[in-house]
């Protein structure tokens, strides 16, 4: 009896030890999910096993069958190189080269379908071409050794990876050496971002190094993965400009078109007094006029900041060869980035911002040809090239020929280089013809500020002007000289101007270069509205630690904007984006008080953001 006790305690023992020691076990091996594991488990690219496991090291196998899982979705397909990539891989760990180079070759493959010659001999192939082809357009930002910042080269900025090209002395320092991939996988990798989130897919360290041969979590390894996949646009969709469509109602709904407005009328004849910024961000395909863009993406919390200063238009450079798609060919678009514009517009519409569409550059400059921004008037000069232009804007006049002008208009061409007006008539007339035969009525603006120029072809046609007052040179425009990254010289400049004298100031400080007042009394000859189509301090392009003093900045743009005000005239502040703008992709200047955005993948200028703000009332 007592033995059957005894064996019936044990038992009892044994059983609350199972029960509890199992719940103990399974509550060990339940990981509870945040966001964004939740999100990539949902798409496939993490299965219940890994899930259990997220804090362990990956795999080559398993960080090689999410990243071919995530390209299948986006793409329907995947290339060769996945798949003897995945027979390559094995159970060793996944390093940050190795997750890095993965999407690389396989992008390399997707993008430019080269002829695969093998494993081996494809990713040697690859690495000799230093291919430049597929990389995004962002940059990866950060501070130089020399204590600037800007644009980081990897092989100069980051000492962890001058290995990757046989230092020994630093490879044994490093305790590693990259076989494959040299430098351009790990600035490809670094360059993405998560176009719903903005996070970077992969990003460096404090001390700017990317640690090639860090061991991944399966975790890491998922997020990475899901980032990259919601880097890539959607499947590409090419169609005759002739079959491009209306927008698509499901973005530019009914509901924003009819909802009430604070903004004023406009026409041809009559511009209002736009309070406007310039975003650039969607403009050049081949390389960021602005510099420090993060990619051809516009995102809501950048649109609502700007809106919050109390600007109530945005000019939005755009590209036709951006529009053309990544394989591009005249007289064809994609029209998932229609869909894109579709979307930046439909945003603008939510906040109350008025959208003109400049577009910077002719169809089929390519994105790794030799064509720059320079050659646009060039380019357009070419036999065909002028009625190619001109159909791109009947298609976008016929897409958009539903939204009223209180919401859109067009600028034919950003600061084209003709040299007279018999030039601009016979370059640009044709589009102008193109928009009105689909819409009369569409408010359309021309750029006059270049030598030679005075507005008179297009007022006579009925065309708005715009002039970009960058006056006085000599304060507004630092490019090309060594002031950009002198603070001595920078802290001591005074706004020493009176706003209305610089009117009269002719563009680059030549004579025979049109002024403010120039253009301006041509549109009031020929009856059609003019505005001030840009104008503020523009740093040349680099990122800088330094600028002009706070005071100094709020002394030129509130004595700026009163005067053309003050005279009835619109205008556009440039650039939104920059260390002289509202927000920054970086935060770069040296005591500015800088807050990362929501939805956005810039930081938002306090002091500047203050200075509008107090221009405009808000």
């Amino acid at each position: 009896m007592r033995m059957k006790k005894m064996i019936s305690a044990i038992l009892s023992l044994v059983m609350v030890f199972t029960l509890f020691g199992g719940a103990m076990t399974t509550s060990a091996a339940t990981v509870k999910l945040d966001s964004e594991l939740t999100a990539v488990k949902k798409l496939g690219f993490l299965n219940a096993s890994q899930a259990k496991r997220i804090n362990k090291t990956a795999t080559q196998t398993e960080v090689t069958k999410m990243i071919t899982t995530a390209v299948k979705k986006r793409y329907g397909k995947t290339g060769k190189f996945l798949a003897d990539r995945k027979r390559a891989a094995g159970s060793s760990a996944a390093t940050k080269h190795y997750f890095a180079s993965t999407l690389y070759f396989a992008m390399y493959q997707q993008i430019l379908s080269p002829k695969y010659p093998g494993y081996e001999d494809y990713m040697l192939m690859a690495t000799a071409e230093m291919s430049d082809k597929i990389m995004a357009d962002a940059e990866v930002m950060g501070v130089r050794k020399d204590g600037s910042i800007g644009t980081l080269s990897m092989f100069d900025e980051c000492a962890d990876i001058e290995s990757i090209h046989g230092n020994d002395k630093i490879a044994k320092k490093y305790k590693y050496m990259v076989d494959y991939g040299s430098d351009t996988s790990m600035v490809y990798v670094c360059a993405l971002y998560d176009r719903v989130t903005g996070l970077p897919v992969m990003s460096l360290d404090s001390k700017n190094r990317f640690l090639p041969q860090k061991k991944m979590t399966v975790g890491d390894a998922a997020r990475a993965t899901l980032r990259f996949y919601r880097s890539l646009e959607g499947k590409e969709n090419y169609v005759k400009l002739s079959q491009a469509g209306a927008y698509n109602k499901k973005i530019i709904t009914d509901q924003l078109l009819n909802k009430k407005t604070s903004l004023p009328e406009a026409s041809n004849q009559k511009l209002p007094v736009w309070r406007g910024i310039l975003n650039g961000t969607m403009g050049y395909v081949k390389y960021q006029a602005l510099g420090g863009r993060a990619d051809k993406v516009i995102r809501e919390g950048d649109i609502k900041a700007a809106a919050d200063t109390g600007v109530n238009h945005m000019s939005i450079m755009i590209s036709f060869p951006w529009l053309q798609g990544l394989h591009q060919k005249d007289g064809y678009v994609d029209k998932t980035r229609l869909e894109e514009l579709d979307r930046v517009i439909a945003l603008c519409m939510k906040y109350d911002m008025h959208v003109t569409l400049e577009n910077c550059e002719t169809p089929g400059i390519s994105m790794w040809g030799e064509d720059e921004h320079e050659k646009g008037t060039e380019n357009l000069a070419k036999p065909g090239m002028a009625k190619t232009y001109a159909d791109y804007w009947g298609m976008l006049a016929k897409r958009y020929k539903g939204i009223d002008n209180k919401y859109l208009a067009f600028n034919l061409m950003v600061e084209p280089g003709f040299t007279s007006e018999e030039q601009y008539e016979k370059l640009l007339g044709p589009s102008v013809d193109a928009i009105f035969a689909v819409d009369e009525s569409r408010v359309v603006i021309a750029d006059i500020h270049n030598w030679g120029l005075t507005g008179e072809a297009m007022a006579k046609r009925g065309v708005a002007l715009s002039h970009h007052h960058y006056d006085p040179r000599d304060f507004c425009v630092l490019e090309g000289t060594d002031y950009e990254q002198d603070k001595d010289y920078l802290h001591s400049v005074k706004w020493e101007y009176t706003a209305k004298d610089t009117f009269d100031l002719h563009a680059y400080g030549d004579e025979n270069i049109v002024s403010l007042n120039d253009v301006r009394k041509t549109a009031e000859k020929y009856g059609v509205g003019f505005m001030v189509g840009e104008f503020g301090i523009f740093g040349g392009g680099q990122l800088s630690k330094y600028r002009y003093s706070d005071e100094t900045i709020s002394a030129y743009y509130t004595s700026m904007i009163k005067a053309f005000e003050e005279e009835g005239i619109g205008w556009v502040g440039g650039s939104m984006d920059s260390q002289w703008g509202i927000m920054i992709s970086y935060p770069c200047v040296e005591g500015a008080k800088y807050e990362k955005l929501k939805n956005s993948n810039n930081y938002y200028d306090k002091t500047i953001g203050a200075i509008f703000k107090k221009i405009n009332g808000v």
